[in-house]
């Protein structure tokens, strides 16, 4: 579920850089400093699944993160 994790991180990251958050002057470095941002994110979670999950062979972990991971790749109209 990496990719799907990446893909939840990809889609926070476009929310938070929407026109109306950027300015002339800044919105480089506006948007540097959220990928940063959301690159730690990414890195942490990915750590806590595979933590949790024991690399996929806690069953019941790996059931819980399934459906958080799914949750939220619905609500952002990625998934069914």
């Amino acid at each position: 579920r990496h990719f799907d994790i990446t893909k939840i991180i990809t889609e926070r990251l476009t929310r938070k850089i929407q026109p109306d958050s950027l300015t002339l002057e800044d919105y480089k470095s506006i948007i540097q400093y959220q990928f940063i941002e959301q690159y730690r994110e990414m890195s942490k979670m990915q750590e806590l699944y595979d933590s949790e999950t024991n690399h996929g062979i806690n069953q019941a972990a790996q059931e819980r993160w399934n459906q958080q991971i799914d949750a939220e790749l619905r609500s952002f109209g990625v998934k069914k």
